[in-house]
C-alpha cells in the first residue's frame, strides 16, 4: 500500500467509500462504465433518496434522474452485506470489519486520502456528505448526482479536476479552503442553497456556464490561475468575489445578479466580460483592478453602482476600446469618483447613465484620466463630451472644462493638418479658454512690439510728435519722450473698444503716421481682438460668470 499522507486514513479503510466502490475501485484510466453502473444503481437503491418522497420530487425538477437497483432494499440485504464482507476483506486483510452504517447517517468521508477518481456520476445522497480535509490524487466527479443535504469539501486538496456537471445540491455546498490543481466544472448546476468557495486555490478553468445559486454565491479571497466562465449564471443571494485574483479570461456575460454583488479589491488580470449581465442591486466594483479590458456592454444596473477608486489599465486600439460601457443602463447614482483611467478612456455610446454620476479631475497631474491620445480617438472624443454635458448639469464648471480641453484635443488630432492649426492656436494661445496668463502674455508681447516700432520711429522724427499734435491738447514735452508716446499708442492700438486712439491721438495724429505704421496699427488692431476673447473665456471659466 502507497504511504498516506499524516493524519489521513486511506480510503479503503473508510467504509462509506467501501460501500460507493462495492463491486470495485475506478482503478484504470478509463471509466468502467458497467462497474460503475452496478456501484451507482446498489447504492442508490440502499443509501440514496428514497422513492416517493419530497426530495425525490425537487431531485426530479432538477432534472436528477433516478437509477436504482432492479431488486428491493429486503431482497438485496443478504447480497449486499456479503459483497460488502468479500470487498472489504479483500482490500484491507486482517483490519476488523465494521459494521455497516445505517442508512440515515451522516456519509462521513473526511480525512481520508484517495488514491483512484471518487466517480459518483448519478449518485444520489440523503444525508449530508462529509468530504472535507481530504486528499485526491486523482479527480472527483459527482455529474447529474443529487445532494439533498449539506455538501462538504472545505480544506480538501484535489490535484486534479472536479466536475459536477447538472448536479442538484438541495442545501449547502461548501468547498472553501480548497486547493485544487485541476479544473472545476459546475456547468448547468443547480446549489438551492449557499455555495462557498471562499480562499481557496484553482489552478486551471472554473466553469460554471448556467451555474443556478439560491442564496450566496461566496469566493472571498480566492485566485483562479485560469478562466472563469459564469456566463448565464443566475444568483439569487449576495455575490460575493471581493478581494480574489483571476489570471485568465473572465466571463459573466448574460448573467443575472438578484442581490448584491461584490468585486471589492479583485484583480481581473486579463480580459472580464460582463456583456448582457444584469445586477438588481448594488454592484460594488470599489478598488477593483481590471488589468486588461473591461467590457461592460448592455449591462443593466439596477441598484446604485460602485466604480470608486477602481483601476482601468487597458489600452485600446484604433477599431476597439479597452473599456466598454456602450448601451448600458444606470438606473441609480454611479460613482467613479478616484476611479483612474491609466491608458484608455471608457465608451459610453448610447449608454443611460444616471444624473449623478460622480467623476474625479485632477487638473494638476491628470492622474484620473489618460495623458494625451489615446485609441479609439472617435470614441474617445465622445465620451469626453458625454461626460462634460454630464458635469455641467451638475454645475461643475471647472471638471466640465477639463473634459472640453481634452474633447478639443481629440478634435484636433482627428482632422487634416490645416483644419487642426485652429485647434492648435485655440490651444496654445488660450489653453481652449481656461487660460488667463496666456491671452496676457499675448497681448504684453503685441503691446511690447508696438511700443518698439513707434518708439524707434518717433525718436528717429523727433519733430513728428510736435507737428502731428500741433493745436491738440497733449502732454508736455512730448518730443522728449517718444518711448512713451509709442507706448501709449501702441496701447490704444490694442483696446479699440474704449476709443483711446481718438480721445489721446486724434484723427489728425493717426493720419500723420507713415503708411506702414498705419498698417501695422491696424495689425495690432486685428490681433489683439482674439486676444482679448481668450481673456474674456478665462475670466468667465476663473469666476463663472455666464
Amino acid at each position: 500500500m502507497a504511504d498516506v499522507a499524516d493524519g489521513l486514513k486511506p480510503a479503503n479503510e473508510n467504509p462509506w467509500y467501501v460501500l460507493m466502490t462495492l463491486y470495485g475501485e475506478q482503478e484504470g484510466d478509463e471509466i468502467d462504465w458497467d462497474l460503475h453502473d452496478r456501484n451507482m444503481r446498489v447504492w442508490n437503491t440502499w443509501f440514496g433518496i428514497t422513492s416517493g418522497t419530497s426530495n425525490e420530487e425537487k431531485l426530479s425538477k432538477a432534472g436528477i434522474i433516478f437509477k436504482r437497483h432492479t431488486k428491493s432494499i429486503r431482497e438485496l440485504t443478504v447480497m449486499f452485506k456479503e459483497a460488502f464482507s468479500k470487498a472489504w476483506g479483500e482490500r484491507n486483510g486482517t483490519l476488523p470489519e465494521p459494521s455497516i452504517p445505517h442508512r440515515d447517517a451522516e456519509i462521513s468521508l473526511s480525512s481520508i486520502e484517495f488514491s483512484n477518481e471518487l466517480f459518483l456520476d448519478g449518485f444520489t445522497f440523503r444525508k449530508t456528505v462529509d468530504l472535507s480535509n481530504s486528499l485526491f490524487h486523482k479527480g472527483l466527479s459527482a455529474k447529474n448526482s443529487g445532494f439533498t443535504k449539506a455538501t462538504l469539501l472545505n480544506n480538501t486538496r484535489i490535484k486534479q479536476s472536479i466536475n459536477v456537471n447538472s448536479a442538484a445540491f438541495l442545501n449547502y455546498f461548501d468547498i472553501s479552503g480548497c486547493n485544487i490543481e485541476g479544473s472545476f466544472t459546475l456547468k448547468s448546476a443547480q446549489c438551492f442553497r449557499g455555495f462557498n468557495f471562499s480562499n481557496s486555490f484553482l489552478g486551471k478553468q472554473f466553469r460554471a456556464k448556467n451555474l443556478y445559486v439560491g442564496e450566496e454565491f461566496d469566493a472571498f479571497d480566492s485566485t483562479f490561475e485560469g478562466q472563469v466562465d459564469l456566463q448565464d449564471a443566475q444568483v439569487l443571494g449576495q455575490f460575493k468575489l471581493s478581494h480574489s485574483t483571476i489570471n485568465g479570461h473572465a466571463y459573466f456575460n448574460r448573467a443575472n445578479f438578484s442581490s448584491a454583488t461584490e468585486f471589492v479589491w479583485t484583480h481581473f488580470n486579463n480580459e472580464a466580460n460582463f456583456a448582457g449581465t444584469t445586477f438588481k442591486n448594488r454592484a460594488i466594483f470599489r478598488k477593483t483592478i481590471f488589468k486588461g479590458s473591461a467590457n461592460f456592454p448592455s449591462c443593466e444596473f439596477q441598484g446604485n453602482t460602485d466604480f470608486a477608486e477602481s483601476v482601468f489599465a487597458a489600452t485600446g486600439d484604433k477599431q476597439m476600446p479597452a473599456i466598454r460601457f456602450t448601451d448600458a443602463h444606470f438606473a441609480k447614482p454611479t460613482s467613479f469618483r478616484n476611479a483612474r483611467f491609466l491608458n484608455s478612456y471608457p465608451e459610453f455610446t448610447n449608454t443611460d447613465l444616471h444624473p449623478v454620476t460622480d467623476f474625479s479631475v485632477d487638473t494638476k497631474t491628470e492622474k484620473f484620466w489618460p495623458a494625451g491620445i489615446t485609441e479609439p480617438r472617435k470614441e474617445a472624443r465622445e465620451t469626453c463630451g458625454i461626460i462634460r454635458n454630464l458635469l455641467a448639469k451638475k454645475g461643475l464648471h471647472e471638471d466640465q472644462h477639463f473634459f472640453f480641453r481634452k474633447e478639443m484635443q481629440f478634435a484636433k488630432a482627428s482632422v487634416n493638418k490645416r483644419e487642426a492649426f485652429t485647434y492648435w492656436a485655440y490651444g496654445a494661445l488660450s489653453d481652449f479658454g481656461d487660460s488667463i496668463q496666456r491671452p496676457v502674455v499675448c497681448l504684453c508681447v503685441v503691446w511690447i512690439l508696438g511700443l518698439l516700432i513707434f518708439g524707434g520711429f518717433f525718436l528717429q522724427t523727433p519733430l513728428f510728435i510736435e507737428a502731428c499734435f500741433e493745436g491738440q491738447n497733449r502732454w508736455p514735452n512730448e518730443a522728449l519722450r517718444p518711448y512713451g508716446t509709442g507706448a501709449a499708442l501702441s496701447l490704444s492700438n490694442l483696446f479699440p473698444p474704449f476709443g483711446f486712439n481718438r480721445t489721446f491721438f486724434g484723427n489728425k495724429f493717426m493720419g500723420c503716421l507713415p503708411i506702414p505704421l498705419k498698417f501695422f496699427s491696424g495689425l495690432q488692431t486685428i490681433v489683439s481682438l482674439p486676444f482679448l476673447f481668450f481673456l474674456g473665456l478665462g475670466l468667465r471659466q476663473r469666476f463663472r460668470l455666464r
